[in-house]
């Protein structure tokens, strides 16, 4: 006997679609992935080949998991935080507890997202110091050497109100040094395209967070949609070519969902590589 559907079962089926795709939002963006990867670094010291990196971005309200990030220990000789690692009415105890796990995995350095400023402006100083009180180093828009087995690398900071402290006019970095590039939001390209690095790394675009099927990233602005996700390839007014990896980050802006976006953070195996080419 053939079953009458209606409008009321069609409805019902709608509905528990609706909620099943709403699971899986929920799941998608509170879900703790790590991707293991090697990063080839075209100029990186042959000291560094191995260097591991724990990198991290837009962290936004999450409370990150302890177990999965205590887990990591051992696993990385640095972390990188590459800005949002708070935001407006986050409490300032959830800060502290994420910045200190990121702290036991090993040295850590951060530069600011626009979420931070809204976060803290005019006061961000009082951001500083609780990085500072964690034992997360501020790094703003200036660079820092780092050291291993005799030889040098500098990592540069790109806060998210611009590229102050540009790494070729710092009079202590010689042209041939290896640079590694931190910023938050990937529309710092145009100093990328300026003066070249070695390598630089990313967040603020989430992947789009919503990725609807034919159509890609709800929300993404033209140059965020080229500028999305992965690695890219830009060339510089000097000649040269600067690598650049944007993470999804691991929180979320205005709604606690992702679609075709999930949630990531990095355990970067840096690798010394030749020039790069595309």
């Amino acid at each position: 006997m053939a079953m009458k559907f209606g409008w009321k079962q069609a409805l019902a089926a709608a509905a528990g679609a609706a909620a099943g795709l709403g699971v899986h939002m929920v799941k998608e963006a509170m879900a703790f992935r790590v991707v293991h990867e090697d990063v080839h670094i075209p100029g990186l010291p042959a000291a560094f080949d191995g260097y591991r990196v724990y990198f991290i971005a837009d962290i936004h309200r999450r409370a990150l998991p302890e177990a999965e990030i205590a887990a990591l220990k051992g696993k990385a000789d640095i972390v990188w935080i590459a800005g949002d690692l708070t935001d407006r009415g986050v409490p300032e105890e959830r800060t502290r507890a994420n910045m200190r796990m990121l702290r036991d995995l090993g040295p850590a350095y951060a530069v600011y997202g626009n979420h931070d400023y809204e976060a803290y402006m005019p006061n961000m100083e009082k951001l500083d110091r609780l990085l500072e009180d964690c034992g997360v180093k501020p790094l703003g828009s200036k660079n820092v050497p780092l050291h291993r087995g005799g030889s040098t690398i500098w990592l540069a900071g790109i806060d998210d109100l611009g590229p102050a402290g540009m790494w070729r006019g710092d009079p202590r970095i010689r042209r041939d040094d290896c640079v590694i590039v931190l910023m938050h939001d990937p529309k710092w390209v145009v100093a990328l395209r300026r003066i070249s690095a070695n390598y630089a790394f990313a967040g603020h675009t989430h992947g789009g967070q919503i990725s609807l099927p034919l159509v890609g990233p709800a929300a993404s602005k033209p140059f965020y949609k080229t500028y999305l996700d992965g690695t890219h390839f830009i060339d510089s007014e000097d000649g040269g070519m600067t690598g650049l990896r944007i993470t999804r980050g691991i929180g979320t802006s205005h709604f606690p969902l992702r679609l075709g976006s999930p949630a990531e953070t990095h355990l970067i195996t840096l690798r010394s590589s030749p020039p790069l080419q595309k």
